[in-house]
């Protein structure tokens, strides 16, 4: 049986040069049938195992796919704590701790359809189909589940940004529209604070969610990152198709983004709790702008 692939990546900086691998056995070979036994981010995935060439995609497909990925993750307007991240992907697939399939496979979705490099446009074409139907057959068991619905928010917002970067409009504001009805019913669109006991108090004041309280505070700014995520995406959609938007400006009360570092060192008091209905004429660029400059104000 193929052993789980082991992260070396940095938990200090989520921007640093890191490293998913798999285990080798004592002579050198991979563990993984008919794979490689380690990529980098980074790496030119031309020039690694060729996986796309098998008659059978390898175990390593997912890494060779989310490492290109990643690097371009706000173009999606996704933003992850990436060390986190690879810590989660080594995980069991059943591990409520690991990444849920149905993320895993928007991702890949994306660097098939969206993001591959010339040479590998062609072979990775023929892939987006699979990756289609594997993302649109978690989503709703992860739904029916409960199962890490952050994961099940995220793969939603990059199966409808999918659809739009292919023109199918439609398929995307739907995909957005459920999204965002998502993100309403877990209360997303009203963190009103970046503290895990301030939201504990609303809690214990009556304030429920389908999520219930984030697990620390590196959580608490995923959540707030997700709800970002489906709200610009939703908005792109909505001003390219002068469709209406999920979410009224007014009826906003998460704060804007901040850098993962601030929830690392616990300083997120130092920052004004800004809300999108604070920011005046500001309002569409804002929220952008955070993520645009690697999630800081």
């Amino acid at each position: 049986m193929a052993s789980q692939p082991e992260s070396h990546a940095s938990t200090k900086d989520d921007t640093a040069d890191v490293s998913i691998s798999a285990s080798a056995d004592s002579s050198g070979a991979s563990n993984l049938p008919d794979g490689c036994t380690s990529i980098r981010w980074g790496e030119d995935p031309v020039t690694v195992c060729r996986w796309w060439e098998r008659p059978k995609l390898p175990q390593c497909y997912r890494y060779h796919l989310i490492n290109i990925f990643l690097p371009h993750r706000l173009q999606c307007s996704m933003n992850i704590h990436v060390p986190r991240f690879l810590a989660r992907i080594d995980l069991p697939s059943s591990d409520p701790g690991a990444v849920h399939p149905a993320l895993i496979n928007a991702m890949c979705l994306i660097a098939c359809g969206l993001l591959a490099p010339e040479p590998l446009a062609a072979p990775l074409a023929a892939l987006e189909a699979q990756f289609i139907k594997e993302t649109r057959f978690h989503l709703p068991l992860s739904l029916a589940l409960a199962d890490r619905l952050i994961d099940f928010l995220m793969a939603s917002c990059l199966l409808g940004w999918y659809y739009a970067g292919k023109g199918r409009l439609t398929e995307a504001h739907l995909a957005l529209a459920s999204a965002s009805r998502f993100a309403a019913g877990c209360g997303l669109h009203q963190i009103s604070s970046r503290s895990v006991e301030a939201l504990e108090a609303q809690r214990d004041r009556g304030s429920r969610s389908l999520l219930g309280p984030p697990a620390d505070s590196l959580e608490l700014a995923e959540r707030i990152n997700a709800f970002w995520m489906a709200f610009l995406i939703d908005r792109t959609i909505s001003m390219g198709t002068n469709w209406p938007a999920a979410f009224s400006d007014e009826e906003i009360e998460t704060v804007l983004p901040a850098c993962y570092s601030k929830f690392e060192s616990d300083s997120t008091a130092d920052l004004p709790n800004i809300t999108q209905s604070r920011c005046g004429s500001q309002v569409h660029s804002a929220p952008l702008s955070c993520f645009a400059a690697g999630n800081q104000f």
